[in-house]
């Protein structure tokens, strides 16, 4: 069962500066069954979609980088057009032929990050305000010949994300 959230939070950003996770534990009152409602992304599409590419070894060799050699993270990042909810169809552009998808973890950040931080474990939350499911499509015929990242991973509908946003507790 769903609980309501009171309040209005058009933006995730908003929800998050609005509710705490002591808050939400405490509400009560009428529910909602999960199938008498439409699960929307938990991220909204004003959000910026940033990803962190080749992090682990056998990607890497797949991708065709010796992971010996790799020396930095790679970023890269999505159109937020892209993002739907979880259960959205997928709409493959009609001259991409080789589409392909990854799971990934997705970290819901907090707050703007503008300068050099250390993130430790004891500090986390204060960074990360949670985390998503998302599935990662790419038109791998566009982004590798094209060497187009953006490109070949932001087509309407490459970006699924949730159904469910996990806040992280503090400590």
């Amino acid at each position: 069962a769903i609980t309501p959230v009171p309040g209005a939070f058009p933006t995730t950003a908003d929800f998050l500066r609005g509710t705490t996770i002591e808050g939400l534990a405490k509400l009560s009152g009428g529910t909602l069954l999960e199938s008498e409602v439409e699960l929307l992304s938990p991220v909204t599409g004003n959000q910026q979609f940033v990803c962190q590419g080749a992090n682990y070894r056998q990607h890497m060799i797949e991708s065709g980088m010796d992971p010996d050699a790799k020396k930095f993270n790679m970023f890269f990042t999505k159109a937020s057009s892209c993002i739907v909810p979880a259960d959205s169809p997928l709409i493959k552009p009609r001259h991409v032929r080789f589409l392909d998808y990854e799971v990934e973890l997705g970290l819901v950040l907090k707050r703007d990050i503008t300068t050099k931080v250390a993130v430790t474990d004891a500090n986390l939350h204060e960074f990360v305000a949670g985390l998503v499911i998302v599935n990662d499509y790419s038109a791998r015929d566009v982004q590798i010949p094209q060497m187009q990242f953006y490109k070949g991973k932001s087509f309407r509908t490459f970006g699924p994300v949730g159904p469910y946003l996990c806040l992280l507790e503090p400590g």
